[in-house]
């Protein structure tokens, strides 16, 4: 029983770990492509803002990675 509970809860820490690295990205390219429908600058804006995400993903997975 206790083994199943530990597998659960590093299965939680690994899907939660991807969340923490796709959602920035998400929310970068939404943001993104909001900004360059409204300035008619397709698709660069979306484009910064999904490496942007992508970048501040990386550094919440690593902050995660070293706290563990």
């Amino acid at each position: 029983m206790d083994e199943e509970r530990n597998a659960i809860k590093k299965s939680a820490k690994l899907i939660a770990l991807g969340f923490e690295l796709a959602a920035p990205v998400v929310v970068g390219a939404l943001g993104g492509y909001y900004l360059d429908s409204k300035l008619n600058s397709l698709p660069w804006l979306m484009l910064l803002g999904t490496i942007g995400g992508f970048l501040c993903g990386l550094r919440t997975l690593f902050n995660i990675l070293k706290k563990l």
